[in-house]
């Protein structure tokens, strides 16, 4: 009995290891979220980034950010540019210690627009879409 209940265990943690590897942003709902058509985008950008550079410097939390390629982007040197461009603006420019903010590259989106993703804890706090082969503005005014 005791060699089912750890082959039953085994096969539910796989499971749940698919699923949650499968389960991305697209899936969740962000506080805030910039669209690429957005005339104002590096003003709104900012503002978000602000309030959660104010949030991470009342608390532990780590800022994980994630960017995705769109269904139709080049996959490199675009996606490591805007993880350089977020990680710099929050670590150059706004003060966050770099070792409170983690980086990674993720699944693509299911449409046509790239987007970086920033959570503070476990919460998805904001979603800044790009256009198709562009950096996102994420400060006032590059």
């Amino acid at each position: 009995m005791h060699k089912v209940t750890v082959s039953c265990l085994s096969v539910l943690l796989v499971c749940l290891t698919i699923y949650v590897e499968t389960f991305d942003a697209q899936h969740l709902s962000a506080r805030y979220v910039v669209e690429a058509d957005n005339d104002a985008a590096c003003e709104v950008n900012s503002r978000h980034l602000d309030t959660l550079v104010g949030r991470a410097k009342d608390a532990d939390d780590r800022i994980f950010i994630i960017t995705r390629l769109g269904k139709k982007e080049k996959s490199g040197i675009l996606e490591r540019a805007r993880l350089t461009q977020a990680f710099s603006l929050l670590t150059r420019i706004k003060g966050i210690n770099s070792d409170r903010v983690v980086t990674a590259i993720g699944e693509r989106t299911a449409g046509t627009n790239g987007q970086l993703e920033f959570y503070f804890g476990s919460e998805l706090f904001l979603i800044s879409k790009a256009k198709p082969g562009k950096q996102i503005c994420l400060a006032c005014c590059d």
